[in-house]
């Protein structure tokens, strides 16, 4: 008896850790950090999958980027602008294209092409993560342009990190 007890309080702990927030919520704080950043742009980006002999752990997303998004797959990326005379507020929302080989092995992912991609994930935009550097680019206000990001001090590591190196055609 004691046993299953403690089962079903362990399963109830789980099922709220596990629970997705209102949209709303996670706009509300998209919208909040792209104030702060001013005239200048936010990128953040999920991690990806674990591959050879990490991926017995499994995927966990990164903390900073579920609490902006509520996303819990692997391998997207946000891009958010806060509002200004030339633009409206903007957050667009990237998923990598699917790959039926490897979701043999890890379970289907929504793509970007999927009709209920924006409504799953609570983003007005959804696009390919192909399309981020171009995204980028035409959100980006000048040459003074500030592109704000979590990558952390010299001897700390981030998911942004690799994330950021997808950009490096954009810069050319």
């Amino acid at each position: 008896m004691k046993r299953a007890l403690l089962c079903l309080c362990l399963a109830a702990q789980l099922s709220f850790a596990l629970e997705r927030q209102p949209a709303s919520n996670y706009r509300a704080r998209r919208q909040a950090l792209a104030a702060k950043a001013l005239n200048g742009v936010v990128i953040l980006f999920a991690s990806t999958e674990a591959e050879g002999p990490n991926d017995l752990y499994g995927y966990r997303p990164d903390d900073n980027f579920f609490y902006l998004s509520g996303w819990p797959e692997p391998g997207a990326a946000l891009l958010m602008a806060a509002a200004n005379e030339g633009r409206q507020y903007t957050e667009i929302f990237f998923l990598p294209r699917r790959n039926p080989v490897q979701e043999k092995w890890t379970g289907a992912k929504l793509g970007p092409d999927d009709p209920a991609a924006a409504a799953t994930a609570g983003f007005d935009k959804v696009k390919s993560l192909d399309d981020l550097p171009a995204e980028l680019l035409k959100l980006l206000p000048g040459k003074e342009a500030k592109l704000y990001t979590d990558i952390p001090v010299y001897d700390q590591s981030s998911n942004s990190q690799a994330g950021a190196r997808t950009l490096c055609p954009a810069s050319v």
